[in-house]
């Protein structure tokens, strides 16, 4: 209990194990609904979870029914608040022809405050699903997720699933793929956000070439979308994090000032030219978070909106960051042949060499290279 404030706090890291019953009620409060996507009020958090710090592993979450409302919480209240937690290894799935609505590692839905928080690991759902929140109504300010995330249906975003018209999210960014149903509605998907209903998105960032959505998902809001070594370049509360200094993250400023909010507080850690921001945690913590991040040396991306350009060459370009001028490259793909082709061939047509190869790149080189594609044969590739 947090002294004299309702609430819980974390003391030490833990680790999970076995198939976690979200805080919150139980399954037969939170069956799928399809004419209301908001969880009952009985069953929100209202109440203060701190978690100082620490990490929560393991959190894992397979059902084979329908369930609203999953992650670490069910739902947050517009009392109730999450601080400084992360989540590593966490993985929520879907079984066969089961579907969650609302679904976020640490909070299906959240009408609350959600503050200096992070997610590690997989979340798959149907509608409404984040890497760290599913359906936002309240705050998100200074978490990030390197999450990846599947939506089956529709809504699904790297940091959230969608944020409401009242929904905030302030100083945070996503890292992971988002992996789209496909012919899906175009503008339900995003790397940060699936969906933002008003405009609620202030200095938030998602990096295009990693959450890879296909050409037909309409782009998100304007100065949201970035490339990875955009996220990388700055190493402290400059260019674009020049608003994730003296933030209000405690929340406890509100109380003691009379409402009058004192902007005090700086969670994120930028490390060098070659790092994507971390949270401020112990240092275990640190090491893990950096960890989990996605390789430095170059960054790829398709050139042609990602689709195959039969019987041209599928054109790539790769992106340095400044402190890492030159990377060495190699590719491992295959093409899936249809008719009388049926079944898997790999190509070794990549520049001269071979699959499994490898590729120097340097900035003096321009880093643009090229893979021929057959005329008439391709129907889908895989690459690495």
């Amino acid at each position: 209990l947090l002294g004299s404030c309702s609430g819980y706090e974390l003391l030490n890291d833990i680790t999970l194990s076995g198939n976690w019953t979200p805080i919150g009620g139980g399954a037969a409060q939170v069956a799928i609904n399809r004419r209301s996507t908001d969880p009952p009020v009985s069953i929100r958090y209202r109440a203060i979870f701190e978690g100082n710090g620490y990490v929560i592993r393991g959190l894992n979450i397979s059902h084979d029914r329908d369930h609203n409302q999953q992650g670490l919480f069910r739902a947050l209240h517009t009392n109730g608040r999450i601080r400084n937690v992360g989540l590593v290894d966490v993985s929520i799935s879907e079984g066969f022809d089961v579907r969650y609505q609302n679904v976020g590692a640490l909070v299906g839905f959240n009408a609350g405050r959600v503050a200096a928080c992070y997610a590690l690991g997989s979340v798959d759902g149907s509608r409404r699903a984040g890497g760290l929140v599913g359906d936002n109504k309240g705050t998100i300010i200074a978490s990030y997720a390197n999450v990846s995330v599947r939506a089956n249906d529709r809504l699904g975003g790297g940091l959230a699933g969608r944020v409401d018209s009242n929904g905030k999210v302030i100083a945070s960014y996503a890292l992971g793929r988002v992996i789209p149903l496909q012919f899906a509605n175009r503008n339900t998907y995003g790397g940060l956000v699936g969906q933002v209903l008003g405009s609620g998105i202030t200095n938030s960032y998602s990096a295009e070439d990693l959450s890879l959505l296909p050409d037909w998902v309409e782009p998100e809001p304007s100065g949201v979308v970035m490339r990875s070594k955009q996220l990388r370049a700055p190493t402290s509360t400059t260019g674009i994090y020049a608003a994730w200094q003296n933030l209000n993250v405690d929340d406890k400023d509100n109380d003691l000032f009379g409402g009058t909010a004192l902007n005090d507080d700086n969670p994120w850690i930028f490390g060098n030219c070659s790092q994507f921001p971390v949270l401020d945690a112990s240092a275990a913590s640190e090491r893990e978070q950096r960890a989990a991040q996605p390789p430095i040396l170059a960054s790829l991306s398709r050139h042609g909106g990602g689709q195959i350009i039969e019987g041209s060459m599928a054109m790539y370009a790769v992106e340095l960051s400044s402190c890492n001028p030159s990377a060495t490259l190699t590719l491992t793909w295959a093409v899936e042949f249809t008719g009388s082709g049926e079944g898997h061939a790999a190509r070794t047509d990549f520049e001269g060499g071979v699959v499994g190869g490898t590729l120097p790149i340097t900035n003096a080189s321009r880093g643009v290279f090229g893979v021929p594609i057959a005329r008439d044969a391709a129907r889908e590739r895989r690459e690495s």
